[in-house]
Order: C-alpha cells, then structure tokens, then sequence
C-alpha cells in the first residue's frame, strides 16, 4: 500500500518537489526530517535525479519553517567567513 504524501503541504516544497521525494521513499516531514535534507538530495542524485541546489535549501527551510531564499543567504554568509 503506497504512502499519502503530505509533502507539497510543507513550505517551500509543491508538488515538483513532493513528486521527487516520493521517488527515493519520502513522503512526510518525518521522513524527511529522518534522513535529512543533505541525504536526501544526495539520494536523489544517485537516482538520476538531477536536483538543483535550491531544492536543497528547499528542503532545508521546509524543515526548519523559513523561505528558502533566507537558507540560502545564510549559507553563503557562513561561506564568505572562511
């Protein structure tokens, strides 16, 4: 019996995103706070999927309830420190 998929019901994530997520198994926030966005993504491209670096940051701010713009910028703040 295949999962419900609450996905595209978290921030920054519709259902492009939810339709990837599914592929490689994930298919609720538990899930998805389970492996970890960097897992995640890294899963994805060993699937073939070739997701972009946004969707990381998606994923990411989907957990952690802010727009993904703001985790970018704040990665490439902590980038330019070193």
């Amino acid at each position: 019996m295949k999962k419900k998929s609450e996905i595209k019901n978290m921030r920054n994530l519709g259902p492009a995103s939810e339709k990837s997520l599914n592929t490689i198994g994930i298919y609720t926030r538990k899930d998805l706070e389970k492996i970890g966005p960097q897992s995640a993504f890294k899963k994805m491209q060993k699937e073939g999927l070739k997701p972009h670096i946004c969707f990381l940051y998606a994923m990411i701010g989907a957990i952690e309830d802010v727009h993904w713009i703001e985790v970018c910028r704040l990665m490439k703040m902590n980038e330019d420190r070193f």
